[in-house]
């Protein structure tokens, strides 16, 4: 990953750093590099709070004030124009409180007007 330019932090280094340290420090790496930012959200990330019904829920996963926060900070800086949202299972408990929580995520990243 670092041959390429990409930085790894862990929750706990997020979390340490703070989201929006490390929001702002992501954005400016990117903003010299891209024009727009494609988005590909693995809810197997997010807390069992935020998105219950996927199939490999990770503990302390983002939250779901955290992950709004960094998509709206996203949005915020380029456009995204492509959103891919993946690990959602609807035959599993809490379906449609994930299914929610995937429109509210839709509603900060899709452009209104």
């Amino acid at each position: 990953a670092r041959a390429l330019g990409i930085t790894l932090l862990s929750m706990e280094e997020l979390r340490s750093r703070g989201i929006d340290q490390t929001l702002q420090d992501a954005i400016m790496a990117l903003s010299a590099r891209c024009d727009y930012i494609i988005l590909s959200l693995d809810l197997d990330g997010f807390s069992m709070d935020a998105a219950p019904a996927t199939g490999t829920p990770v503990p302390g996963g983002f939250t779901a004030d955290e992950i709004l926060q960094i998509l709206a900070g996203i949005v915020r800086s380029k456009p995204v124009p492509l959103i891919d949202i993946v690990e959602f299972n609807p035959t599993l408990p809490g379906a449609e409180k994930t299914f929610q929580f995937m429109l509210e995520i839709l509603g900060v990243l899709l452009p209104r007007g």
